[in-house]
């Protein structure tokens, strides 16, 4: 997976994401606008992913989806928090899950551009969904550390933990089932 493809990859976006905050952060946009268009790119980009990972019906016309392919991995479950920030209206539930979603999805979307499971070809839509997926991810999680200063403190991270665990116990369940 380690060519030169791949650190071009890591590179533009080395670039982008700072470039992006700097600029949200200069011009002063909202963070309800960004949640939502971080909210509208992520729905598009996993609907991209099972949409283009659907396989043909066995011995009959047509397509169905690869119940594998369901937005039921880690890094998916970023959209459903992306949900609940823009869907609530409770305060204290917005802050918990935007503190959670700053180290899972630094951390988690990070390992998961180093690590590039699906290649890095520049002309294959499923790469670019997925690294483009991954780097939005990271950079919501910048944004929400360095423009809205989200709390990370001892408190907040038993409470990631916590939140953790359960995202775990529920993609371990929903993947299994399938």
């Amino acid at each position: 997976m380690f060519t030169y493809r791949h650190f071009i990859w890591l590179g533009i976006f080395a670039v982008l994401i700072p470039l992006a905050i700097i600029l949200l952060k200069k011009f002063k946009i909202p963070e309800k606008k960004v949640s939502l268009v971080v909210l509208a790119l992520a729905i598009i980009l996993r609907l991209i992913h099972v949409a283009g990972n659907m396989v043909p019906i066995e011995g009959g016309v047509g397509m169905v989806f690869d119940p594998t392919k369901l937005p039921f991995q880690l890094c998916s479950y970023q959209v459903y928090l992306f949900l609940i920030i823009n869907l609530t209206k409770n305060e204290k539930v917005i802050s918990t899950v935007k503190s959670f979603i700053v180290p899972s999805a630094i951390i988690g979307a990070m390992l998961a551009l180093l690590i590039p499971t699906g290649g890095v070809a520049f002309n294959e839509v499923g790469v670019w969904e997925y690294m483009l997926a991954h780097s939005l991810f990271v950079f919501y999680g910048f944004y929400l550390m360095f423009v809205e200063k989200v709390d990370l403190g001892l408190k907040s991270y038993a409470k990631n933990l916590g939140l953790l665990s359960a995202v775990v116990v529920i993609a371990f369940i929903g993947n299994s089932v399938l």
